[in-house]
């Protein structure tokens, strides 16, 4: 799920923040060593979790016909919980945080003057190989974000 909240600057420049929650189905899988009664045990454990990520951001947007072109740009920090059941209690999974810089290119199209529906994609400008893409769906309080 991701929560963007944008106030406009002028008629194409806004600031903003952004949440995210996702939960992680299939993390990094987890090895222990286990020692019991003198025996040494190697045991792996698949893991899940969540990840979330809060990011400011300053943007552009444009509007054409119907259609609006955005693109923004934030830094951010990202949180990633990793669960398992598999390893014992005594062995407890990591948690990961990193700081980021994420950039996003969005297409939205009007469907009535305060619904949107689009498409986004961004990515992590410190980590090339973070990636995410995206179907948007929004609710705006100003008819066409005051752009027609």
């Amino acid at each position: 799920a991701r929560y963007l909240q944008a106030f406009g600057l002028t008629r194409h420049l806004y600031l903003g923040g952004e949440f995210d929650w996702a939960s992680i189905t299939s993390g990094p899988r987890l090895v222990g060593d286990v020692t019991a009664r003198g025996t040494t045990t190697t045991m792996g454990g698949s893991t899940g979790g969540f990840v979330a990520e809060g990011r400011m951001l300053i943007g552009m947007h444009a509007t054409f016909g119907s259609i609006t072109l955005a693109a923004d740009v934030g830094p951010g920090l990202r949180i990633a919980s990793y669960t398992t059941n598999e390893l014992p209690d005594d062995l407890r999974p990591p948690a990961q945080a990193w700081v980021l810089i994420d950039g996003h290119v969005r297409a939205n199209a009007w469907l009535t003057p305060h619904v949107t529906l689009g498409v986004q994609v961004g990515r992590d400008l410190l980590r090339g190989d973070n990636v995410d893409v995206g179907m948007t769906f929004g609710i705006h309080f100003v008819p066409f974000d005051g752009t027609l």
